[in-house]
């Protein structure tokens, strides 16, 4: 399995990549803001002749969702998530709009709630989701 971590500088935080010899891949955690961070994204997947099999969020605070809305319009994924942070995503537009910060566009619905000790599986990979709380009540690693 290979990885490419992109940190957008926006909060500095990390986006993940993960591919294997299948081509297959899982976009993990896209903090996309601005359109040349998107732009960067999209270049890479291409580039690597990529297939994006899955997008997984450890949580929904805001900067781990930003990129969600792109990753699932340009790749035909639905964001998976653990349940346990579905408010974060209720309530984060309201909560920046009150910041004075653009919220990006509206969030998709979670298309699957990812479980404690749960597979998931790409090309010739699975991982393994650990419900891991506490830095949020649904952070998965």
């Amino acid at each position: 399995m290979q990885y490419h971590s992109f940190e957008f500088n926006f909060l500095q935080e990390n986006t993940y990549i993960l591919w294997d010899d299948t081509l297959q891949a899982v976009v993990i955690d896209p903090g996309m803001y601005f359109p040349q961070e998107e732009k960067t994204f999209e270049n890479f997947i291409m580039e690597h002749n990529l297939t994006v099999k899955y997008l997984l969020n450890t949580h929904l605070h805001f900067d781990h969702v930003f990129g969600n809305p792109f990753v699932c319009e340009h790749y035909g994924v639905k964001p998976w998530a653990n349940g346990g942070d579905k408010m974060w995503l209720n309530g984060s537009k309201t909560m920046f709009s009150k910041l004075g910060i653009r919220f990006p566009a509206m969030q998709p619905e979670i298309g699957h709630y990812l479980k404690d000790g749960e597979l998931v599986t790409f090309g010739n990979t699975t991982l393994k989701c650990i419900f891991v709380p506490g830095h949020s009540a649904g952070c998965m690693a």
